[in-house]
């Protein structure tokens, strides 16, 4: 297994453009969220559509009169995070956060809700968030190995032995998941170290964060790799999953779901476990569960990827 993985990173080491989109693209991708963060305000911004303006008492609240509700355009680009509608009935809707819905509401009830803004700011549950989606597209890159290998005949060549099968495909699973590991804590690194930036939580929380999110990402990419041949066909479908499950399970931000098959999805989803595990770290309400669904879901990927690919070379494929 060691003379697999030492030629593993000899075989990227001689494509270096593979370690310099790595560095790139995460940089790119964890600069973007700590922007994102630092120039947002901990506030929610109110659309009010009504006769009068509340009178109010919050640092965190704004309310902004209209005449008419805005677009759905201007609430899906956050022009606006919460629509109050006050006529006969009134209607109250976000569609980035549910919990807005109920801050506003208990705002207007005359209670105080400055508390809830407490942990505004901290950045480790976005920087994990936006992490998640550049390493889990990555990780389909150091799959090119193995895709090699099948087309080359190499692998034909690990059948004679079941051990060294398993080993070698142990390697084509672990060395991108450490080479990413490696690449994201170094970028991680120069934020709070050489620039001197905020990241929300120490280093023993993001390596256990990142290390989750790296042996997910080689796990999904190899399942796919093993089970589509065809890696434009692959690739292809691969980038679609990560961005729609991404997108879906909050990475880019909390959604307001409320409740029904779009939460169940949502919370089927490991990138949302991750990104609360990032949330508990940062609150103290770190639940063990959501640390056992990741690990028994990388789990099923790798039992898929190991099953499909032995089965492939016993009945000749490689």
């Amino acid at each position: 297994m060691i003379a697999f993985f030492k030629g593993f990173l000899a075989r990227i080491a001689a494509k270096t453009y593979y370690i310099g989109f790595s560095i790139f693209l995460t940089a790119f991708f964890i600069f973007l969220a700590m922007l994102i963060t630092t120039g947002a305000e901990a506030s929610i911004l109110v659309a009010y559509v009504g006769e009068e303006m509340p009178e109010t008492e919050s640092e965190f609240v704004r309310f902004e009169h209209l005449k008419e509700a805005p677009s759905m355009a201007e609430m899906v680009l956050g022009e606006y995070d919460v629509l109050v509608e006050d006529g006969a009935e009134r209607r109250i809707e976000s569609l980035k956060n549910v919990e807005y819905e109920s801050i506003v509401a208990a705002l207007l009830a005359g209670e105080s809700v400055d508390e809830h803004f407490e942990d505004d700011g901290n950045p480790a549950p976005r920087i994990i968030g936006f992490a998640l989606v550049v390493i889990l597209l990555q990780s389909f890159f150091y799959l090119d190995l193995f895709i090699e290998d099948k087309k080359n005949g190499a692998l034909s060549r690990m059948l004679s032995s079941p051990k060294r099968l398993g080993g070698y495909l142990n390697v084509v699973y672990l060395y991108g998941a450490v080479i990413i590991f490696v690449v994201t804590m170094l970028v991680l690194a120069l934020l709070r170290f050489g620039l001197g930036e905020t990241i929300g939580l120490n280093f023993g929380y993001y390596a256990l964060l990142v290390g989750l999110s790296t042996l997910l990402g080689s796990a999904m990419a190899f399942a796919i790799t093993a089970v589509i041949e065809v890696r434009d066909n692959a690739g292809g479908l691969y980038v679609v999953l990560v961005l729609l499950t991404s997108i879906l399970s909050g990475s880019f931000g909390a959604l307001n779901l409320d409740g029904g098959f779009a939460e169940r999805v949502s919370r089927a989803m490991p990138q949302y476990h991750i990104i609360e595990l990032a949330h508990g770290f940062v609150d103290g309400s770190f639940s063990i569960t959501h640390l056992l669904y990741v690990i028994a879901f990388i789990g099923a990927l790798l039992a898929l990827s190991y099953t499909v690919v032995s089965r492939k070379a016993r009945t000749g494929m490689y």
